[in-house]
This record gives structure tokens, sequence and C-alpha cells, in this order.
């Protein structure tokens, strides 16, 4: 991956697949990681995020310790870690006959850093009156879907729960104002929406409605990560993978279904649930047989069409 030197006030966030990168504010590329565009440049060359996040922010990353030093508030939040304004330099070394008398700044991201909360997302109205409740419980790694199609997912891993945590944070929450945001006048078959979280000693439950004006973006952001992590939950129940499934910018994760056909012997993938894939090493424009994807989709694809094998194509 190239070092990409952006302006002032902006960062590089890298797309994985395509090796693109643009230059975005910080708020931004945090979304875009959120979102997947960027998510999966962070183990390209390592396999520790933190320490990629770490080196991302220029900041100097303590493998031992799992420590990132001299980097803002900010960026230690988004790493899911705790910061401190003023550590000892020798704070790791306590026999240390010399220390420097100065404050490091030190994201510490050794453990887990969210407190035992609930969530709840509701959802009820439209044409048809569906009514439809997602709760996610931290202490049993749970999410409870009711209502229409309703399944118990789970469970959660502590890096989701740590992620819904830091949105939840990062977005102040807990700061916004307990309210009902009304439907504009007229209108009708909309959706209304609850979205309820609550963590000793604090609560706050917003109500909303597909019309309504003036919904803090905030409240936007975790209802739709919490949609994300749901919709993610249900596809790996199918064994389906999660992820992004395109080289264009912008495009939120999805699932991948499997086929039923994997591994049949194809000539074309008109044969095939979805492609004929080529043979590995196969010659561009030589008479050959395929095997059926196992996958719905594919970013890139080197197929057999009418038993000959064409070009990879990359989307």
């Amino acid at each position: 991956m190239v070092d990409v030197i952006c302006n002032e006030g902006k960062v590089p966030a890298y797309k994985y697949h395509a090796m693109r990168v643009a230059c975005v504010s910080l708020e931004t590329e945090s979304q875009l990681v959120l979102r997947g565009w960027a998510l999966l440049r962070l183990h390209m060359y390592d396999d520790d995020p933190s320490r990629a996040l770490c080196e991302r922010y220029n900041g100097n990353w303590l493998t031992e310790h799992r420590e990132c030093e001299y980097i803002s508030p900010q960026q230690c939040s988004l790493m899911g870690g705790e910061f401190s304004e003023c550590e000892s330099a020798c704070r790791n070394d306590p026999t240390a006959e010399i220390c420097t008398l100065q404050c490091v700044l030190v994201c510490s991201i050794e453990g887990n850093h969210f407190p035992e909360f609930g969530l709840t997302f509701s959802r009820e109205g439209g044409i048809a009156g569906i009514t439809q409740s997602i709760s996610i419980d931290t202490q049993n790694n749970l999410i409870e879907v009711s209502g229409f199609n309703s399944k118990t997912l789970g469970p959660i891993s502590t890096e989701d729960m740590q992620l819904l945590w830091n949105i939840i944070s990062e977005n102040q929450f807990f700061e916004l104002d307990s309210v009902t945001y009304p439907p504009v006048e007229g209108s009708a078959d909309y959706f209304t929406y609850t979205l309820d979280v609550v963590t000793s000693p604090k609560r706050n439950t917003i109500t909303w409605t597909d019309t309504s004006e003036n919904i803090p973006d905030s409240v936007k952001t975790i209802s739709q990560h919490v949609e994300s992590i749901v919709n993610q939950k249900e596809c790996e129940s199918t064994d389906g993978k999660w992820g992004i499934w395109s080289n264009y910018p912008f495009v939120s994760s999805t699932c991948n279904p499997p086929t039923s056909d994997v591994g049949k012997e194809c000539a074309d993938s008109s044969q095939c649930q979805s492609f004929c894939q080529a043979k590995e090493g196969s010659v561009i424009g030589t008479e050959d047989t395929g095997m059926c994807y196992g996958f719905e989709l594919a970013i890139c694809m080197q197929e057999v069409r009418n038993g000959f094998v064409d070009p990879e194509w990359c989307q």
C-alpha cells in the first residue's frame, strides 16, 4: 500500500480490494470503516487491527503492553481504548534507574472497556402494520428479534459489543434529549421507530418516524449499526459471508448467500446458480470446464463461458 499525504485536517481511508484511497476527515474515515468500505485495510499488513490503527494514527505501538502512545483522545475512542493524558515514561519498567519527567499520552487497549448495557430498537406501522423489535443483551451476548420472523441470534463477539458501545458513546446518545419527534402533519403509512439504551444509572429513549424532521444524525447512526449487526448474524446463520462485494466506494456491507451446487462441473455459468469458475492456472481462451462457485456474489471472477476460459473480471 502506498503512503498518501493528505491536506491538513484530512486522513487517507484505504479501500482494500481496489487498492483505492480517499482523503477524508477523521469522522468520515470512522464512518467508512463502520460501513465496511475501509474495514479490511486493517488486515492488509498486520494481523492486529489495534496495532494497525495505532500506526495509522502515527502513534507508537507497544505490543507487549497493548498500548498506543501519542494519539488523541478521539483516536483512542475509535480504537475502543482507554485514554490517559499523563502516564509515566517508565510505567512499564518500575526498576528503571533513570526516568524522564514527562507526561506520556497513552491509549490502553487491553481488556474490554464497555459496561453491561441493554439496547432495544423497535419498528412498527407501515401499510401492513408490521411490528418488530430488536433487543441486544450484553450480559448473555444474544440478539432477540421479536414480532415478524422472531428469532434468537448470537453469540455476539466482544469486538462487536465494543464497537456498538463505542458508537453509542461517540454519538453522545445519553446527552441527547429524551423526546419523540412527531411525523409531518398529513403523512400516513409511516413507520415509528424507538431506540432505547440503558446502562446503570443512565437511560435514554428517543422515538421518531419516517417523516419526522430534525432527527439527530447520531440516532440514525446507532440504529443503522444495530440493523447491520442483525443482518450480519442472520447472514452467518445461513452460512453466508458478510462483507463488501464490490470495488465501488460507499457500498454497504451485504450478505453473500451460499449456493447449493458448489463444486459441480460446468462449461458455462448458465449451468450454475452463480458462476462457472475456471480452474486455478487456467489459460485464457483455452477450451476447458470449470466448477460451480460456492457463493452468489464475487468481487473478481474468472469464468468459463461456452466451454472456453474467459479473462478475469472485477466489479
